[in-house]
């Protein structure tokens, strides 16, 4: 049997070997990706006069791929608008190939063309949006850089195209969630909010001048809500609210440290 020596250790080599070809196979891919759009700009500047070429040249230097060199960008949406299956251009590809040209670790997020899920002849299924969800998520636990998704455009979420809202939200976004901070955060710490008193339906808070917005999560039936303000003096508390968090985001989206209150009526 295979479980016995030395098949045993023959059966392990194989299985290695296997996995070195495949992501070989992967490399070759991305690879071909990149020599794509290269082909495609080279094609621009062969079929133009010298002189227009030098200046589209300036202006094909001046691309995404610059700037994301350059760590010029503050995050990076890549429109990854075709399906899995497709070859070359397969939506993983062209991730992978997005994450590869990215020497000054600018934050990306997958642009998914979700407008496809239309109901029409050649529509998308919800499935084919949900695995690139999915493949993002499994790529972000070895690369933290790919660290969320764009839907285009925010008309196929309103109109719940096929029920795409619905589906996304409970499987992906059950709950609000705060925007990453920026990479070009600075390092400095800046105060927590502090909790002044409970006046009828409203918490009183003073937050230092640094901070630009409070967020606020309330408990309410055992499941926390979170909620975003202006850096005001007055949170509005809503109906059965029993504890509340509260911290404060600068311009950045740096977060302070939380504090937090028992809303409880005994506790007022």
């Amino acid at each position: 049997p295979l479980s016995k020596e030395p098949l045993a250790t023959i059966k392990v080599q194989l299985a290695d070997r296997v996995k070195v070809i495949e992501d070989l196979q992967h490399r070759v891919q991305v690879q071909r990706e990149a020599a794509v759009l290269l082909a495609q700009r080279i094609e621009v500047l062969s079929t133009k006069p010298w002189r227009d070429a030098q200046a589209v040249w300036d202006a094909l230097r001046a691309d995404v791929e610059h700037w994301q060199a350059q760590g010029w960008m503050d995050f990076l949406v890549p429109q990854l608008y075709w399906p899995i299956a497709q070859k070359p251009q397969a939506f993983p590809v062209l991730l992978d190939y997005w994450a590869s040209q990215n020497p000054k670790g600018v934050p990306i997020y997958s642009g998914l063309y979700s407008s496809r899920v239309n109901g029409s002849t050649s529509t998308w299924q919800i499935a084919e949006v949900a695995q690139q969800i999915e493949i993002t998520r499994e790529r972000s636990v070895t690369n933290p850089l790919l660290n969320g998704h764009v839907h285009f455009s925010w008309v196929a979420l309103k109109q719940n195209r096929m029920g795409l809202a619905d589906a996304t939200q409970k499987q992906y976004t059950p709950t609000a969630a705060l925007t990453p901070a920026s990479w070009r955060a600075p390092t400095s710490v800046f105060a927590a909010p502090q909790l002044l008193r409970v006046v009828d339906k409203t918490l009183l808070v003073q937050a230092e001048v640094a901070s630009h917005k409070l967020a606020m999560w309330q408990q309410v039936g055992g499941a926390w809500q979170l909620s975003t303000h202006s850096a005001c003096a007055a949170l509005p508390l809503v109906d059965g609210a029993t504890a509340v968090v509260v911290s404060a985001l600068d311009r950045y989206g740096r977060e302070s440290a939380r504090v937090s209150a028992d809303l409880s009526p005994q506790k007022r």
